[in-house]
């Protein structure tokens, strides 16, 4: 008998309840989006037990792929320019001070530890690629992504993974930060026995064979929300539970919560996020019931109902070439029920909603037309920042509910792993400082500022050379360095500077003075071969 299984206590199944019913409200919404925008992730009205619709065909009602394209180029877009893949899209500092104002060991460390970080991200074994980018598509498409970002202890490396928004329920915290979720996914017998081998099943469970499926809840909630006992001291409380069964499969924690929520926006009072899915369905919807009938319309035009005599001819009429066909003699000749259509009007129609469907997934933005003659460095900044100013918003919200945290756990994991150099001072807040391509773009802008101001003083220098005496050009080359992201390990400290600065002075001092022995020397010389030609005395 298996009387000593764990049962959940009612915290946690209000909690669950309370987080499913919210995403149950969003139900009817999303499983419309995802029909025509997602419509190879699991259903939100499947049953997440069953495998029966694995392998089924899910574009029975996509028509035309315009949506499916626009979704998947700005989510590729978000992803390049947010999440590059090729350049460190992200900076480390120290809270309240300005980088160029640390100490040159600071800064170096702080550049150590970014790049890092970013390497953990570039590993293919972390799976940051994949995740991101299918976190980006749902967050594109219902308004809403969820990607999971824990410590592989085999690996030694943060590994992530996206998860499908019709397994996941949320909540928030009173300020508007998700900080509960719950998961439900499907597991045999066997799988939960493997997973969870420290669990006592219940009476039930012990009787049913190896194959027989359960839906497993992974619950994520804050420690301070509890009131009664729970088996961790963590901030947050990590509960594997069978709902059905009011069995707990396992209960640890966590020092920082593991899932990452991003929303695209919200409106006041919800809590799952709006995305452009949202804006583009009756443009979505009425393109596939055009394009049905478009198809319809030209099956009718190439192949019209005819009238034929009743009793002439012997069905059925083939219209297959070289057919042949019997008729009664005399029968008259059948004809053709013609009716009036205009494809133009119609496919005018519907290349506007493409339009507009790819205008309300920024697709303009993202695919601008481009100059056939060479661009300059300004014009393509001044494109990307144009671009980016319109998901400046989005942008924003992306940094402070995924970017910033995912940062910063992995520093966190890192960190606790031993896998950081030791910092240069103890007990220094670090601040994680998002570097989106627009925040790039400023930069490279400040860079060109000061380049067209050395030019400016170059003009002048001929005229008034003490022009270039106000100019610090030791620091004139951190700051560009600073602002051109050149590694810290190519520059000097400015202990370093000062010493070349010292040695510098030192040597061009050694050489005055061999300068001035030389002339000495040749004067006394001279003076000594014109006395000996009697030249100096009297």
């Amino acid at each position: 008998m298996a009387d000593n299984f764990k049962t959940i206590n009612q915290e946690f199944l209000d909690r669950y309840t309370r987080a499913k019913n919210r995403s149950g409200m969003y139900r009817h919404e999303h499983e419309a989006i995802r029909k025509y925008l997602r419509p190879n992730t699991l259903g939100f009205y499947e049953a997440t037990t069953s495998h029966k619709t694995q392998g089924d065909r899910r574009t029975e009602q996509i028509t035309d792929s315009t949506a499916l394209w626009a979704l998947d180029t700005l989510a590729s877009g978000l992803y390049a320019h947010i999440l590059d893949p090729s350049d460190r899209w992200f900076s480390l500092g120290v809270k309240g001070v300005p980088f160029t104002q640390l100490s040159f060991e600071m800064q170096s460390y702080l550049e150590e530890v970014s790049e890092k970080i970013f390497t953990v991200f570039a590993d293919p074994r972390s799976r940051f690629a994949q995740a991101s980018k299918e976190m980006l598509l749902d967050l594109c498409a219902y308004g809403t992504g969820v990607m999971l970002n824990e410590w592989d202890g085999d690996m030694k490396l943060p590994y992530f993974r996206a998860y499908p928004l019709s397994a996941v329920h949320i909540d928030e915290d009173h300020r508007g930060m998700v900080n509960v979720i719950a998961r439900d996914f499907p597991m045999t017998k066997a799988q939960i026995e493997g997973q969870f081998p420290d669990a006592v099943f219940t009476d039930a469970m012990e009787k049913e064979n190896e194959d027989f499926s359960y839906i497993v809840t992974h619950l994520v909630d804050p420690l301070e929300a509890h009131t009664e006992k729970v088996d961790t001291k963590k901030a947050f409380v990590s509960t594997y539970f069978i709902d059905s069964e009011n069995l707990v499969l396992r209960q640890k924690g966590y020092d920082r919560f593991p899932y990452k929520v991003p929303r695209w926006s919200t409106l006041a009072g919800e809590v799952y996020g709006r995305g452009p899915g949202n804006i583009a369905m009756p443009d979505i919807r009425l393109l596939n019931v055009m394009y049905r009938e478009l198809v319809q319309s030209a099956q009718l035009a190439n192949r019209p109902p005819m009238f034929v005599d009743d009793d002439g001819y012997l069905l059925p009429i083939s219209y297959v070439p070289a057919a042949i066909n019997f008729k009664t003699p005399g029968t008259t000749a059948p004809e053709t029920l013609r009716m009036g259509s205009n494809f133009n009007i119609t496919l005018e129609v519907m290349n506007q909603k493409r339009e507009q469907i790819a205008k309300t997934f920024h697709v303009d933005w993202l695919l601008r037309n481009r100059k056939r003659e060479r661009q300059s460095v300004l014009e393509i900044q001044d494109d990307r920042t144009e671009m980016l100013r319109q998901l400046s918003s989005v942008v924003g919200r992306f940094e402070a509910e995924c970017a910033s945290p995912l940062i910063e756990d992995t520093y966190f994991y890192l960190d606790r792993a031993g896998l950081l150099p030791e910092p240069p001072a103890k007990g220094v807040p670090l601040d994680v400082s998002f570097t989106s391509p627009a925040a790039k773009a400023q930069l490279s802008s400040k860079a060109a500022n000061i380049m067209q101001f050395l030019n400016d003083v170059s003009a002048y220098r001929a005229i008034d050379p003490s022009i270039t005496d106000g100019i610090d050009t030791a620091s004139l080359g951190q700051e560009l360095a600073t602002l051109r992201e050149a590694p810290k390990r190519i520059l000097k400290s400015q202990e370093q500077i000062q010493q070349a600065k010292q040695e510098r002075d030192q040597m061009a001092a050694q050489a005055a003075n061999a300068q001035n022995a030389a002339a000495l020397a040749g004067a006394l010389k001279d003076t000594a071969s014109a006395q000996a030609q009697g030249l100096g005395q009297i």
